[in-house]
């Protein structure tokens, strides 16, 4: 009964922002269809077609210096539950002072963290089939409450932007703040060729995250026992539209006082890229002009202190992009373990994402 009227709950607030802001809002949407074959040893050819995520977004202009922004994420949260749920992920509000004459915006809210937001939609690219390396490894949240400064570099952002998050530490999913302590986020993203034709999609990205655990401090425990600190870097190297080559590496370190235990130190590491055929035709109406081949290896130790406990992740495959607010995916993911008595995991996926 409770995750119906949440669900009633935020489609009604939903429905009741968007008429009032009618004039001034847009709202979008994303889905993501997948069709899964599991072809590891003993899994018998396991199938399903799968809803992987949905998003529906409601971005409305309050003022010339103010804006508003709300999405909701359709996914599946709790295993028990046999369904769907709707999850508030985003419900922030940006100001730009006007005498930053629009290089610095104030973010205040439930906000995308922005390494992930950039890893994911601009240098990866095809969240709809995977999550970039950091959120798959749940290195960081994706959203998370606090406060934002983000600043352009140049006018419009030409040569990227950075800034600094404050965050409680916590994730989209889960709210609640367990202790006193927040944490800090800057971050970068930068074009360093925005007016060059032929590297101009290219960029550099990177932040380091400094805070604690999302814990309950007691006794005679203090935060420092339970770091929380990230260090990222990564970026895209993209050439005309012909092929691009992107990295992402995550180095992690999280304090475990409770056991009295060394502090827990992990990376994940992703290398990715792709050719695109778009360049390879002058026949404009050609179906080869939608195709892309592209590859993608993840490598995650998550416990550099332990042998064998690392896992490498390779996805190849065919992507499709017929027309703005499509684009499909036939691809191939093995999963390979460090430790030899465990059997390489398998799978087909097919994607779709719908934009709109």
């Amino acid at each position: 009964m409770r995750k119906g009227s949440t669900i009633l709950v935020v489609a009604g607030l939903l429905m009741t922002v968007i008429p009032v802001f009618s004039a001034d809002t847009k709202v979008e949407g994303r889905i993501y269809a997948d069709w899964m074959l599991n072809s590891t040893r003993g899994a018998d050819n396991y199938n399903t077609f799968e809803l992987g995520r949905s998003y529906l977004t409601a971005k409305s202009k309050l003022s010339d210096n103010t804006s508003a922004n709300i999405t909701v994420d359709l996914r599946r949260v709790d295993p028990a539950y046999a369904g769907y749920m709707i999850v508030l992920k985003n419900a922030y509000g940006s100001w730009k002072p006007k005498f930053s004459k629009d290089y610095l915006a104030v973010v205040f809210g439930l906000q995308p963290t922005k390494y992930l937001e950039a890893m994911n939609n601009y240098c990866w690219g095809r969240r709809y089939l995977a999550q970039a390396i950091g959120d798959a490894r749940g290195f960081l949240s994706t959203a998370d409450p606090g406060l934002t400064f983000d600043i352009d570099l140049a006018e419009k952002g030409n040569y990227g932007y950075a800034g600094l998050s404050i965050w409680n530490g916590t994730k989209f999913t889960d709210v609640v703040d367990k202790n006193n302590q927040k944490d800090f986020n800057p971050y970068i993203v930068l074009k360093p060729a925005p007016n060059s034709p032929e590297f101009g999609q290219s960029l550099i990205v990177g932040q380091i995250y400094l805070g604690t655990r999302n814990v309950t401090i007691t006794g005679n425990r203090n935060a420092d026992e339970f770091k929380h600190m990230l260090f990222s870097l990564g970026g895209k190297l993209a050439y005309k539209s012909l092929f691009d080559f992107g990295i992402d590496l995550n180095w992690d370190t999280q304090g475990q006082a409770w056991g009295d235990t060394a502090d827990l130190r992990q990376s994940a590491l992703s290398f990715f890229g792709a050719l695109y055929f778009k360049e390879m035709t002058n026949d404009s109406t050609s179906l080869f002009r939608t195709l892309d081949i592209f590859g993608r290896v993840d490598v995650s130790d998550p416990n550099t202190d332990v042998n064998d406990n690392g896992e490498t992740l390779v996805i190849i495959g065919f992507e499709c992009v017929p027309s703005k607010g499509i684009a499909g995916s036939l691809n191939y993911r093995v999963t390979s373990y460090q430790d030899e008595g465990t059997a390489s995991a398998k799978y087909l996926y097919l994607n779709m994402e719908y934009r709109f």
